[in-house]
């Protein structure tokens, strides 16, 4: 282009004003497609999440649906990466994360009880237990008896970080199972086992347990997890039907279209029989010895799961959760009253960001790998310490029955081991292999503390982009 034709497009445009309005226009347009695409990510992630939470009855359509919401969701993710608007703002979140790490004094309300590495090899010795075992821990003597100590010292709920998906049933397993869901229905403090799309706990451990909490992470883009859903609907196999056949030694399955289980006991010659669910999704099944002994049940049953930080929040601030919910881009926290206790910002599809105000990594320290202790507010123990306590009361040691540690406490159990079967690490705002049990305590804390983060409206970003840009383009034209 000549000279000429350059003076008259200049001219045409106003000038140097013209020129600013275009860049600030221009920053705005990539501001709202950067924010379009974010809302298109997001929007992928949520419905790859529902389908795998929610299958369709129908099992080919429900792949179909599965596949193709992978793909959008790849899809959405490979353009994100690409987003340079999109991977400041993370990296300016993640910064400001660092420098507002939790350095408070006073114990939160959220402890830890942790499985490391030296735990496993003590384990494995028989230290803590009955005797030793290898890495994949039988469930009664580790976990069960930790939820009884916990419960001794008067912890106000207790949620396992631990997907508990299958039953042993090795000889001698089965038995700790059941155990284990024995001490699940005991009194005292509530128990909360982890679930997430497509792991579901064994409906022995499900149907035992006071409730269930979600431990699925959302990661950004960039694998970082800086956010999770409030809640998510399920749609699963009825844990009854899992805890009668159980008890009943039943060998029993559902078929793939949940329109019908399959029963066969343990007789000899007993090739198992067909029972169709109702029109309402009831199977009518045998109960107890006698067969003539019948109760209906529902084949499927769904359930709205919340994620774990807040049922274990909702413990302490008294929020009943099913009356709870996303109203105007705002969860709301109520308790039984109908009270607001709690307004945390959401998104369109449920997801709120979470206060990553506590970093595991700068708190946690097994230098003896064995005492309680409170560190920068965080109180945390080794779980090989809770089952010597254990040991210790059950032989009526008096000195086991004076710990109060976890009295009126949260309490999370979870690991920070490296080993494959017990690792639980990832990418955080806080390190790019940060405990993800954090996850759940700084959703707890943060509800508890009402400290809910807030994001900036699109305008209000739009108006700061336009600014930066008009405020580059005058220094450089001051300069020319």
């Amino acid at each position: 282009m000549s000279a000429v034709n350059l003076r008259r497009l200049w001219t045409a445009l106003g000038g140097p004003l013209g020129l600013a309005l275009v860049v600030m226009a221009a920053a705005i347009g990539v501001t709202w497609a950067s924010g379009r695409l974010d809302y298109r990510t997001r929007a992928a992630q949520a419905l790859l999440t529902d389908l795998k939470a929610f299958p369709d009855d129908n099992p080919t359509n429900s792949v179909l649906k599965l596949q193709a919401a992978k793909a959008v969701d790849h899809r959405a993710e490979r353009w994100q990466k690409l987003d340079f608007l999109q991977r400041l703002e993370w990296g300016t979140c993640d910064w400001r994360f660092s420098l507002l790490r939790q350095s408070s004094s006073s114990v939160l309300q959220v402890g830890l009880v942790l499985s490391d590495d030296l735990t496993i090899d003590k384990i494995a010795e028989g230290q803590g237990t009955s005797e030793p075992f290898d890495l994949f821990w039988p469930r009664w003597p580790v976990l069960g008896r930790a939820l009884r100590e916990l419960r001794a010292e008067g912890a106000a709920a207790v949620g396992f970080d631990w997907l508990l998906q299958e039953l042993q049933r090795e000889a001698g397993r089965r038995e700790y199972d059941d155990l284990f869901a024995q001490e699940l229905r005991q009194p005292g403090a509530p128990a909360i086992l982890a679930i997430a799309p497509e792991q579901i706990p064994a409906p022995l451990f499900q149907y035992r347990a006071a409730g269930v909490g979600d431990v699925s992470a959302t990661k950004d883009a960039d694998s970082v997890t800086r956010r999770v859903r409030a809640y998510t609907d399920f749609k699963q196999f009825n844990p009854r039907l899992g805890f009668l056949a159980h008890t009943n030694n039943w060998i029993l399955w559902k078929e793939t279209n949940n329109s019908a289980i399959w029963l066969q006991t343990t007789n000899a010659g007993d090739a198992g029989r067909k029972i169709l669910a109702n029109e309402a999704g009831n199977v009518i099944v045998p109960v107890g010895k006698r067969a003539a002994i019948t109760q209906t049940v529902p084949l499927m049953v769904t359930n709205r799961v919340w994620h774990l930080g807040l049922v274990l929040a909702a413990r302490l601030l008294r929020v009943d959760l099913s009356r709870s919910g996303i109203e105007q881009h705002e969860l709301q926290l109520r308790q039984t009253n109908g009270i607001v206790v709690r307004r945390i910002p959401v998104d369109d599809f449920g997801y709120f960001q979470i206060n990553w105000s506590t970093d595991l990594k700068t708190i946690v320290d097994w230098s003896d790998h064995i005492d309680y202790r409170v560190e920068k507010g965080l109180a945390y123990e080794n779980l090989l310490a809770v089952l010597q306590r254990d040991q210790l009361r059950s032989a009526g040691v008096a000195i086991a029955i004076t710990n109060t540690f976890w009295t009126n406490q949260l309490v999370i159990i979870g690991s920070t081991a490296t080993a494959n079967n017990l690792s639980d690490r990832g990418p955080t705002p806080l390190g790019s292999s940060d405990f993800l049990v954090g996850t759940h305590l700084n959703v707890a804390e943060m509800a508890l503390n009402d400290t809910s983060l807030h994001s900036l409206d699109f305008g209000w970003i739009a108006l700061v982009m336009a600014g930066l840009a008009g405020g580059v383009l005058g220094k450089i034209m001051g300069q020319g």
